[in-house]
C-alpha cells in the first residue's frame, strides 16, 4: 500500500512543478500612456487565462512557459507582441496590429489564442475580425488603362490570292497590370484592297503580352485566344466561310512606355483552329499602334 503510495506521488511530481503553465511578464511599453497600457496588459492577462483555460501562473520557476507582453504605438495604432519562452530556452513570438484602443478586446483574445496554439500569426476568427481586416482583400494594385488601335500592312494565309494591297486594323482596350504583364481584349481585321478579292479575315480575341524589360522602350512576346471569322472567295457568287477558335502570336517592340501615350510596332499572326479547303485560315500583319 505504501509503495502504491509513493509510485502515484512520483508520477505526480512533474505536474506538480507546473501548476500553471503561463507565467506573465509585462514587457516593453514604448510610446504608450501608463493608462493605454494597463487596460491592455489586463486584457491579455484576463484573454490568456480564458484561452488557456487555467490561471496564470505566479512563480515563473514553476510555469511551463514564460509570457512576456510589449506593446508598441505608432500614431494611432498599437502593435501587440507576446513572446512565449519555454525551461529550453526555445522562443516563439507572435504579433498584432491594432488601429485604434477600440478593437484592443479583438486583438489580445486573438494574440493569446495564438500565443497558447504556439502559432506565430494570429488568424482571424468568425466574429473576431479587425477594422484593418475589413477591406484586405479589396485592396489592389490599379492597373493602367488605354484605348488602342493598330493600323498596317498584311499577309492573308489560306485565303485564296489577295491582288492589292492587304491592310489589318484592330481597335481595343489594354490593361498594364504589372511593369511586365500586359492584358488586352480587341477586335480585328485583315482584307484586301481590289475589289475582285472578297477573302476577309476577322477576330476578337484576348491577349496577353510579357515586355521582357520595364524600360521605356522594350521588346515583347505575346499570345491570345478568341474567336475569328473568315471569307474565302472561290468564284463568281462563291464563297467559303470558316469560324472557329482563333489563336493570336505576336512580338515587336513598344515606345515610350513610361509615359500615358505608348508607341507600338508588332509583328503578329492569327488563325482560326477549323480548316477551310486550302487549310487553317490565318493572316500576317505588321501594324503600328497607338496606346491612349
Amino acid at each position: 500500500m505504501i509503495r502504491h503510495f509513493f509510485i502515484v506521488l512520483i508520477c505526480l511530481l512533474p505536474l506538480s512543478a507546473f501548476s500553471g503553465s503561463y507565467f506573465l511578464d509585462q514587457g516593453e511599453m514604448k510610446g504608450v500612456s501608463s493608462g493605454d497600457g494597463e487596460v491592455l496588459y489586463s486584457l491579455f492577462k484576463k484573454a490568456l487565462a480564458s484561452e488557456s483555460g487555467e490561471a496564470l501562473e505566479m512563480d515563473v520557476n514553476k510555469a511551463k512557459f514564460h509570457i512576456n507582453f510589449s506593446i508598441y504605438k505608432l500614431g494611432s495604432a498599437y502593435i501587440l507582441t507576446a513572446t512565449r519562452k519555454d525551461h529550453a530556452g526555445e522562443e516563439k513570438s507572435s504579433k498584432i496590429k491594432v488601429k485604434n484602443i477600440e478593437n484592443a478586446d479583438t486583438a489580445v483574445g486573438r494574440l493569446a489564442k495564438a500565443v497558447v496554439d504556439g502559432s506565430s500569426k494570429p488568424k482571424p476568427q468568425v466574429g473576431k475580425v479587425l477594422d484593418s481586416e475589413e477591406k484586405k482583400m479589396k485592396k489592389r494594385i490599379e492597373s493602367h488603362e488605354n484605348w488602342l488601335v493598330s493600323f498596317g500592312p498584311g499577309w492573308m494565309s489560306n485565303l485564296g490570292d489577295a491582288e492589292g494591297t492587304v491592310i489589318g486594323l484592330a481597335v481595343g482596350k489594354a490593361w498594364q497590370v504589372n511593369p511586365n504583364v500586359n492584358l488586352s481584349l480587341k477586335t480585328g481585321f485583315t482584307t484586301s484592297t481590289d475589289s475582285d478579292f472578297e477573302g476577309s479575315f476577322s477576330y476578337m480575341i484576348m491577349g496577353a503580352r510579357y515586355y521582357l524589360s520595364a524600360d521605356d522602350i522594350s521588346p515583347f512576346v505575346g499570345v491570345g485566344f478568341g474567336y475569328g471569322w473568315s471569307s474565302r472567295h472561290l468564284g463568281p457568287g462563291q464563297e467559303e466561310d470558316s469560324s472557329g477558335f482563333a489563336l493570336e502570336f505576336t512580338g515587336g517592340m513598344t515606345f515610350f512606355r513610361t509615359s500615358n501615350i505608348h508607341l507600338d510596332l508588332e509583328l503578329g499572326y492569327r488563325m482560326i483552329t477549323e480548316s477551310n479547303s486550302e487549310g487553317s485560315p490565318g493572316a500576317f500583319t505588321l501594324g503600328v499602334g497607338l496606346y491612349f
